[in-house]
């Protein structure tokens, strides 16, 4: 989730705002918070839906896992073109420290160092650089390694 602190489910599910919400669960899917505030806006949010809509998705929700599998599923509705750009923008694996620091998110940055791709060797950065680069050029995505 985002570097705020962790928060009881019960509690995010009551937020009152989407931005607070998005503080929490926004970069779940990389630089692209739009699924999660959709989520929010279609099932949480006091100003869109009634008190026995928001009701209903907090007692269908149980736990962080059922969360981001309904959330998952607005990624699943969406035009192929949208899955592709949130594909596109995954960051590239193995970037220099420097670059790392200035492009990509804390998730991403803590799901690369639990892969271990922040101890390479120069040689194997560069090595790994160019299979990400062939790999980019083959399928127009990044090579994409998710780490839980």
């Amino acid at each position: 989730m985002s570097t705020s602190s962790k928060i009881p489910l019960d509690v995010l599910l009551s937020l009152p705002t989407a931005t607070e919400f998005l503080d929490h669960l926004g970069g779940i899917y990389e630089k692209t918070p739009t699924f999660v505030e959709q989520f929010y806006l279609e099932n949480l949010c006091s100003t869109t839906n009634d008190k026995s809509t928001i009701a209903a998705t907090k007692s269908r929700i149980t736990n962080i896992k059922i969360l981001f599998d309904e959330i998952k599923q607005y990624v699943k509705r969406s035009p192929t073109e949208v899955q592709l750009k949130l594909l596109r923008s995954h960051p590239d694996l193995c970037l220099k420290l420097e670059q790392i620091e200035a492009s990509i998110t804390e998730e991403s940055k803590h799901e690369q160092g639990r892969a271990g791709l922040s101890t390479l060797t120069p040689d194997e950065r560069q090595n790994f650089t160019s299979w990400n680069d062939a790999y980019k050029s083959k399928f127009n995505i990044p090579f994409i390694l998710a780490v839980r």
